[in-house]
């Protein structure tokens, strides 16, 4: 899957938990968008639940992540590990 797929699939599922219809790009930045750690952690299960897959510890730390690039990455990473089980 590519990470603009991916984006494209989790878009709906951010513009809800941020309740804000910004358009969101790989390269949007995380303090550009109105997301505080409750919120982020709704998004973190929301991928979890959606894509079953089991983040760690270091992924739910919202300051490992500059853009959405980095956190489609981490998700892209948990999908690929997952695959290769």
């Amino acid at each position: 899957m590519l990470k603009e797929d991916l984006l494209a699939t989790l878009s709906p599922y951010i513009t809800e938990i941020i309740q804000n219809n910004i358009v969101i790009s790989l390269s949007t930045k995380f303090e550009t968008v109105d997301i505080d750690s409750l919120k982020f952690i709704s998004l973190i299960v929301q991928c979890e639940e959606l894509f079953n897959i089991e983040t760690n510890d270091e992924d739910l730390v919202i300051n490992n992540y500059n853009t959405f690039d980095d956190f489609i990455s981490m998700i892209l990473r948990h999908l690929n590990n997952k695959n290769q089980l």
